[in-house]
């Protein structure tokens, strides 16, 4: 009975016969026959109607009674939640009774499970065993998947030669995501043209398999210098070959270069329609240059209102530069409210921790005057002293009024006139006059630890 289901549903000497197949199959399945069981509900599984609720219970059946190759169809069941609740607990589990038996591909899903947390606790540790399984099972995607965790040392040691040996194997096998990324990996050794040639060939690579991201990255390499011949012309035809594609970032990409007249004049209006949709899109970069282009007038009048509304798009995904020029922006009005003056600190501190050195400055006068929090001198000087440790001369003449005027450190004359010098050197106009008018006192005074 199992037999002549096989070969109806497979046409081995006859024609093939779903029907046949299934009533062949649940005779034998019936009769307690495990590998039919199996069969039948594989044959169920092809059907893309079907719910997999059958199946699961014939697997279910087969599996607790050792079947490995019905543990590992049941495990795939609960990775994608057919038949079964979506469950990476179950699956992991059933995916160890199956022993080999599981599919790479199921596999690489149950991974991704556990890195995005879905119906598990993400653990990324776990994920990389899984993967490492694929892989050796011979998962293209797994080995790009490996690669992505090794690139950010998630799961795994922060290893980037393990990454790109992982993204070489998959691009060798055929994978234009990982051609692209090992791409993007030579690209970031920009001051060496061999790894721009080799980032060239990748992204040629992945641009044959249809990449379009790719196509507008070796446009980019082209125009510039890749180490290969510079072909400015070649690299604009693949730009605009990927815009034409509707790749935004390649039709943003030729806006840069109108608006920054690579090729003759700047032409801002040429550059807006190219770049105002991938704006629209979503494209922080994108949404941070409109900001820039109503707010300084490039085409048109000066926009403020539609300024602040492109730099509060991009400085919700994180964009640090424009949340530095929309916090600006909103800081032009002296008489804000408690709740404005709130929002306004929480914008300026987004971009001083990430290292901006102005905004660094801005927040400690916050913590000085007590705008959007309480007033802390201490807290102050270490804002000023992060902005001055960058070597920016606001920060370095901020830190010297600070031991100068014993605020929020213990005062230090000494040390006050060595960060006015040092601002000094810079330009700084009050620093020099904080030298004419304190140099004498401070360089005849005692330190403050003496």
């Amino acid at each position: 009975m199992y037999l002549l289901g096989l070969m109806h549903w497979r046409g081995e000497g006859v024609e093939p016969d779903t029907g046949f197949a299934e009533t062949w199959l649940r005779r034998a399945a019936i009769r307690g026959h495990a590998d039919g069981g199996v069969a039948l509900a594989q044959l169920l599984l092809e059907r893309p109607e079907d719910d997999g609720v059958e199946a699961a219970a014939l697997l279910r059946d087969a599996a607790e009674s050792g079947n490995p190759r019905a543990a590992g169809a049941l495990a795939e069941l609960y990775v994608f939640g057919r038949g079964v609740p979506r469950d990476a607990v179950e699956a992991a589990r059933w995916q160890r009774l199956s022993g080999s038996e599981g599919r790479p591909e199921a596999l690489n899903m149950l991974a991704s499970l556990y890195v995005e947390g879905i119906s598990v606790d993400q653990d990324f540790s776990v994920a990389a065993d899984l993967l490492e399984q694929a892989a050796e099972r011979g998962s293209v995607d797994a080995l790009y998947n490996l690669g992505s965790l090794y690139r950010r040392g998630k799961g795994v040691p922060y290893n980037v030669e393990r990454a790109i040996d992982c993204y070489r194997w998959a691009a060798e096998r055929g994978s234009s995501d990982a051609a692209f990324q090992l791409g993007l990996l030579h690209a970031a050794d920009d001051g060496d043209a061999a790894h721009l040639k080799a980032a060239a060939t990748c992204f040629a690579q992945a641009a044959k398999a249809g990449h379009q991201l790719a196509l507008a990255n070796l446009g980019l390499l082209l125009i510039g210098d890749a180490g290969t011949p510079q072909n400015a012309a070649r690299g604009r035809e693949l730009l605009e070959r990927a815009a034409r594609s509707g790749d935004l970032s390649a039709q943003s990409a030729l806006g840069y270069q109108l608006a920054a007249g690579l090729d003759g004049p700047p032409d801002f209006a040429a550059a807006l329609q190219r770049i105002e949709p991938a704006a629209a899109a979503g494209d922080a970069e994108a949404q941070a240059w409109m900001g820039d282009c109503r707010r300084l007038g490039l085409v048109g009048p000066p926009d403020a209102l539609a300024a602040e509304e492109w730099y509060a798009k991009a400085a919700a995904q994180g964009h640090v530069g424009t949340i530095a020029l929309l916090a600006s922006a909103i800081d032009t009005n002296d008489e804000l409210d408690p709740d404005a003056q709130r929002e306004l600190l929480g914008l300026w501190l987004v971009a001083a921790s990430a290292g901006d050195a102005p905004a660094q400055i801005r927040v400690g006068h916050c913590y000085l005057d007590g705008r959007g929090c309480e007033a802390d001198t201490q807290i102050a000087a270490r804002w000023f002293q992060a902005a001055a440790d960058q070597g920016d001369a606001e920060g370095r003449y901020q830190v010297g009024l600070g031991f100068l005027l014993g605020r929020g450190v213990e005062p230090d004359w000494h040390t006050a006139l060595e960060w006015f010098d040092l601002a000094a050197q810079q330009g700084h106009t009050r620093a020099r006059e904080a030298l004419a008018e304190h140099g004498d006192t401070a360089i005849n005074a005692p330190h403050s630890n003496e």
